[in-house]
């Protein structure tokens, strides 16, 4: 009987040791997956952190990508609208387009007349972009002397912040350099004027001085008269888009006056009807 009572005892103390020795088994391996998923997590997060950082490094870029193409094609199709608009304009020139890639403005206008031909040359670049950029200016100039031409025309969107809109345009370099906003009626008006003064200043000489020819030219574009007719024609286009505009304006409201008194008697005729 003792034997038997011992023997139940120690079964008894084993089965509760075994359980103990389980249930600690237990803990500790439920503790170790606790901790391997806290690390996979934490490993989980950290490669979406940095797939995330690349992945918007790349929408940036892309981004970067189509604003740039964007401007190039913006600006692309300002150059190709410019030297249309010369060719129809000044038909017996010549307009020449500097290639795509190649070092220097967009287009040079050669100057001819029915007797003479290359008697003069303007040098065109066109800036299609929301700022201006001072550095435009020396390497412009650059480009003319690599050229060899006395006078350059900057067609742009964005303007310096000194310009005076009702000037119609600025000078550098001694009137070398004229910046113009993108107005065909502009770009017309001080073309023509420079051109016909180059052609004016060769009819008046039997030989060709050159620099005598671009110090008139100066002489003209620096003068009170060039200016003056530049900024009453600047201001009379303003004018008239303003009377324009205020015309157009009047005749929608008017139109949607008459719009809705119409609708109104349609009301009131379906009323008689019904």
């Amino acid at each position: 009987e003792k034997q038997e009572n011992l023997k139940s005892e120690i079964e008894s103390q084993l089965k509760e040791q075994i359980k103990d020795d389980l249930d600690k088994e237990k803990e500790t391996a439920i503790k170790k997956l606790q901790k391997d998923f806290e690390n996979q997590r934490l490993k989980d997060e950290k490669e979406m952190m940095i797939q995330n950082k690349r992945l918007s490094q790349r929408v940036a870029e892309m981004e970067k990508q189509l604003s740039q193409k964007s401007m190039e094609i913006q600006g692309e199709v300002q150059e190709e609208l410019l030297q249309d608009f010369l060719k129809r304009k000044f038909m017996g020139d010549k307009i020449e387009e500097i290639k795509k890639g190649a070092k220097g403005g967009d287009c040079i206008l050669t100057i001819n007349t029915a007797s003479q031909k290359n008697i003069g040359q303007i040098y065109f670049e066109s800036k299609s972009t929301k700022d201006f950029k001072e550095e435009w200016i020396d390497k412009f100039l650059k480009d003319m002397q690599n050229k060899d031409i006395g006078i350059g025309i900057l067609v742009t969107e964005a303007l310096p912040k000194n310009f005076e809109s009702d000037e119609g345009f600025q000078s550098r370099h001694g009137g070398k350099i004229l910046i113009i906003p993108f107005d065909y009626s502009l770009i017309h008006t001080i073309v023509d004027s420079i051109r016909s003064k180059i052609i004016d200043g060769v009819k008046s000489e039997v030989s060709v001085d050159i620099p005598r020819t671009m110090q008139n030219l100066y002489d003209h574009i620096t003068g009170n008269s060039f200016q003056l007719s530049v900024r009453t024609f600047h201001q009379n286009i303003k004018k008239m888009e303003k009377l324009i505009e205020k015309e157009k304006s009047f005749m929608e409201k008017n139109i949607a006056d008459r719009e809705m008194r119409l609708e109104e008697m349609k009301s009131d005729f379906r009323d008689i009807l019904l």
